[in-house]
């Protein structure tokens, strides 16, 4: 006879198996780790990051013209255009003025060009009239004309991505997708009668109108067709926090909506439109 195997005849219940195998995995939160950029796709962020440096750097031309003082044009007009003599460089992205401009002078600058000392206004170069080794300027304008300046555009410091933050949230209604792609579906939340509800934004032809009312996302399985309603979803969020508002109208789009949202922002009520259609309504609804 046979020896009995006696390691395939003991059965334990799901609970129990669970247990039993999570008593010995003993989960624990993962270690935060630095990893390139390639590297990212799958994970999360485990702390704000923010910018090292300003952007752009440095004070800079955003049109191809002339560094001039401001206060040198302040009286140009048509009728009496200003001359300004040109200084012996002209400045390209990429390289360092050395020449200061003095009032009365001009230095030519191309766009992204580094605005030199001296200057604090950039005249476009359709402005102009050439006169030798001077141009003539029939307009005036004003300290900051077309100059972008350090920082303006990220300011060292500044939080550019914050760390994951995650809310439980439950669906609504039915979540469709497609089978063998995982989607990441951009949803709105507001407070249920029992918790958080993620309605789903449509993305329509908006994509930048879809973000701005969603408050985060959740991942829809590539093996999954769909998400059912009163699944529980996992909904990454924008923010680290989130503060759903205090009404939010769901259903089929109507103009009038926002001449009332706009009178309730006016007394101090937070609202928001989720245009879903009329079936969208109907599933808030329920």
């Amino acid at each position: 006879m046979p020896p009995r195997q006696d390691q395939f005849l003991k059965v334990l219940s799901r609970d129990s198996a669970e247990a039993a195998f999570l008593s010995a995995l003993r989960p624990a939160p993962p270690g935060a780790e630095d990893v390139a950029l390639m590297d990212l796709p799958g994970r999360v962020l485990a702390a704000d990051i923010a910018a090292p440096v300003d952007a752009p750097p440095f004070d800079r031309a955003t049109v191809d013209g002339f560094a001039v003082c401001a206060a040198d044009l302040f009286e140009a007009s048509a009728t009496c255009p200003v001359t300004l003599h040109l200084n012996a460089e002209t400045i390209h992205c990429g390289t360092d003025p050395h020449l200061s401009v003095a009032p009365g002078t001009a230095t030519p600058i191309a766009t992204g060009g580094p605005i030199p000392r001296g200057a604090d206004a950039v005249v476009m170069i359709e402005h102009t009239e050439p006169e030798g080794d001077a141009i003539a300027i029939a307009r005036a304008v004003a300290p900051g004309t077309h100059v972008s300046f350090a920082g303006s555009d990220i300011a060292r410091g500044q939080t550019l991505l914050r760390r994951a933050a995650h809310v439980q949230a439950t669906l609504p209604a039915r979540l469709t997708s497609e089978l063998g792609r995982t989607e990441f579906a951009l949803v709105a939340l507001i407070e249920g009668p029992e918790g958080l509800v993620a309605h789903p934004v449509a993305k329509g032809s908006g994509a930048v109108t879809a973000f701005a009312q969603a408050d985060g996302f959740l991942t829809v399985p590539a093996l999954a067709e769909s998400l059912s309603p009163g699944t529980e979803a996992n909904v990454t969020l924008f923010a680290t926090t989130i503060t759903p508002p205090r009404l939010t109208i769901v259903g089929s789009h109507c103009i009038g909506l926002d001449a009332v949202v706009g009178r309730l922002a006016d007394a101090g009520v937070s609202a928001r439109i989720l245009a879903t259609g009329s079936q969208g309504g109907l599933s808030a609804r329920r």
